[in-house]
């Protein structure tokens, strides 16, 4: 019977394989760089330069509260598969029962009430085995198996995010920093003028006009301060908890300036896409809705079980392990459904449901990601070509700026002149900075949409997962 029994679960396995949704994706993206470089390995934060923006995604990775989440889940999950495929095997239990009752042997004779007390004592090893004729409990181990995958997945996803958030984080904050010391070196520039034109005006060498406009430039600048100052504390918040830390400053080791764009192939294939981890959770998601409808299909089959025992019974506790005191038995049951109204046809048709909405929710996602990669990539080419004019004028406003003052020292111009360069001279050196963290953020968001790391080794936090 155990023969059959092994035959049977090494048997069918009713409902559809495992088949990969058709998707239709193109051999490489939409859009392309204007550069041809290298692909570089290992994490994409470390290629800007910067020691300390390593170190602090590194801490994030360690300490994000929702990165720990997401690693908790897996545990989870990983108990769901232990579950599921501990059905799969016999279970055994050990029972040791000891009972004492009184019994009436003589109702309604003569003899009623001479009844007897008895102690009966009982030891046993019992095992049941639901056997898998169908492999119903083998398609809800496929599922429960992709579904830990896929909660590996969202925990990878989930650290993906985070490296891009704490590097644009950082980014952002040299970028404010920057911004801040242009205001602050402007704004002292205009308060040494000022003192100048304070003079000027109390020796009656400038009228109260030109006296007025020093003071508005300089104010104008002042005021443009505490908003940085507001932004640059609340940019660090924001990143404090990113780290896992309470709120606090963030200690930098360098300027904007000194960051270095990291380096992209000029054609990034397709393929790329396979290591985003949402797209890789997507698809576990249809294998396990895939595996459920065969799982709900077995219900119409009948159940096949079997169960036994053996052990020992007595009345006398010396006397149990006795060899006549041995018993067992064997039992073989078979559960067959005749009518549920449907029951059965009804998690059937939700199983089957759930399974097109999962290949729904999988297309969509490939199409998102091409989207956010062909987005990515235009982004990256023109924000650079953006930062790339924004230089040159500042550059040319940098000379206009000068000739005005100089113009207006000899007498050629109005202050007028001075104070429209020099506002269009700040204006252009904010928007520089500007630009130059949109050009470092969209490499930032290439590398989030391709999934990570473009070399030939991805890092080991985005390897393909392998399952023990």
């Amino acid at each position: 019977m155990l023969t059959l029994a092994l035959a049977c679960v090494s048997g069918c396995m009713i409902g559809p394989d495992y088949q990969r949704p058709d998707v239709t994706v193109p051999s490489s993206f939409r859009a392309h760089l204007t550069d041809t470089t290298a692909g570089v390995a290992g994490p994409w934060w470390g290629q800007f330069g910067s020691p300390t923006l390593t170190s602090l995604v590194n801490e994030g990775l360690r300490n994000n509260l929702d990165l720990q989440r997401a690693t908790a889940r897996i545990e989870q999950f990983r108990g769901q598969l232990r579950t599921v495929r501990a059905g799969l095997i016999p279970q055994l239990g050990l029972g040791l029962n000891a009972q004492r009752g009184r019994s009436d042997q003589f109702v309604d004779t003569p003899l009623s009430g001479f009844d007897s007390v008895a102690n009966q004592y009982q030891s046993g090893l019992s095992a049941s085995w639901e056997i898998d004729l169908w492999g119903r409990l083998r398609r809800q181990s496929e599922a429960a198996s992709a579904q830990l995958l896929g909660a590996e997945y969202a925990q990878r996803g989930v650290a993906l995010s985070l490296a891009s958030s704490i590097t644009e984080g950082y980014l952002n904050l040299l970028a404010l920093d920057e911004q801040l010391v242009i205001a602050e070196q402007t704004a002292q520039a205009r308060k040494d003028a000022l003192d100048i034109f304070q003079k000027r005006y109390d020796r009656g060498v400038v009228r109260q006009m030109e006296l007025s406009q020093a003071q508005n430039d300089y104010w104008a600048t002042q005021a443009s301060i505490p908003p940085l100052k507001a932004r640059i504390a609340a940019a660090e918040n924001s990143l404090s908890v990113l780290l896992g830390r309470m709120p606090g400053p963030i200690v930098r080791g360098e300027r904007l300036s000194s960051l270095r764009a990291p380096k992209l192939p000029d054609v990034l294939p397709a393929s790329l896409l396979s290591r985003r981890p949402d797209l890789l959770q997507a698809e576990q998601a249809v294998v396990a809705s895939n595996a459920m409808v065969g799982a709900t299909q077995a219900l119409y089959l009948p159940d096949l079980n079997l169960s036994g025992m053996i052990g020992f019974s007595r009345g006398e506790s010396g006397q149990l392990f006795e060899s006549a005191s041995k018993i067992w038995n064997l039992a073989l049951g078979i559960n067959q459904t005749v009518f549920d109204a449907g029951a059965i046809s009804g998690q059937v048709q939700q199983a089957k449901s759930q399974y097109q909405q999962s290949v729904l929710a999988y297309q969509g996602a490939v199409q998102s990601a091409l989207k956010d990669v062909n987005n990515a990539l235009v982004d990256t080419r023109e924000s650079a070509a953006q930062h790339a004019a924004v230089e040159q004028q500042v550059s040319a406003l940098q000379t206009y700026a000068s000739q005005a003052r100089r113009l207006y020292e000899g007498g050629y111009s109005t202050y007028l002149d001075v104070t429209t360069s020099e506002e269009k001279l700040f204006d252009g050196q904010l928007q520089e900075v500007d630009t130059r963290l949109a050009a470092l953020n969209a490499f930032n968001s290439l590398y989030l949409a391709v999934g990570g790391d473009l070399g030939a080794e991805a890092s080991p936090l985005f390897r393909p997962i392998v399952h023990r």
